[in-house]
């Protein structure tokens, strides 16, 4: 049982250890931007950003948030800006996604989750159009039914089902073909 708790405490010390804290911010709910630190997990593990954030107060004090308690955060780590916002995943979850395009029809969020090293990752993406409806997709989900779903969310504009009939006939273009169908979308 000894052996048990020294395991424990030298992982959870090089998991502390490896954590990095930089700067940054989050967006209150009431929309209010307060610069803050943001704790970011070792590469041993941690939690999940998209699920939750851990900020240090100005008293040294970690805070965690929720997507249920904020409406975005952000960092800069090594010259790099990561921006997460809470929007929804499915009917019912919200987490912190990154925004891939911003758009004037349509937005489009993103969240990868990993399986574990050297295995493919699942991408969720939330296609969120102006008027505030949403799309849910995965890059897992059959490819016909990419195609089914996009062409019945944007069924008044004949043009972009067209595109997107040509379009998704390889995994490996999705993302591609997803910026493809946005910048038709978004076209003035």
């Amino acid at each position: 049982m000894k052996h048990y708790c020294l395991l424990f405490i030298l992982i959870f010390t090089f998991t502390k250890g490896f954590s990095k804290t930089v700067p940054g911010y989050i967006v209150t709910l009431g929309n209010d931007t307060i610069s803050t630190l943001i704790n970011l997990p070792g590469f041993l593990g941690g939690y999940n950003m998209n699920k939750k954030v851990e900020i240090v107060d100005s008293s040294g004090e970690i805070k965690v948030f929720t997507p249920m308690e904020i409406k975005a955060y952000g960092y800069k780590f090594k010259s790099k800006d990561y921006i997460y916002i809470a929007k929804m995943i499915s009917d019912s979850s919200l987490y912190f996604l990154e925004p891939v395009i911003k758009g004037q029809n349509t937005s489009l969020y993103q969240h990868v989750q990993y399986s574990g090293p050297n295995t493919s990752s699942h991408e969720y993406y939330t296609f969120e159009k102006s008027d505030g409806t949403y799309l849910f997709l995965t890059n897992y989900a059959a490819l016909d039914t990419f195609k089914e779903k996009l062409k019945i969310f944007y069924k008044e504009n004949l043009e972009v089902q067209k595109l997107i009939d040509k379009k998704f006939n390889a995994r490996r273009h999705i993302q591609t073909d997803i910026q493809e169908i946005l910048k038709a979308v978004n076209q003035p």
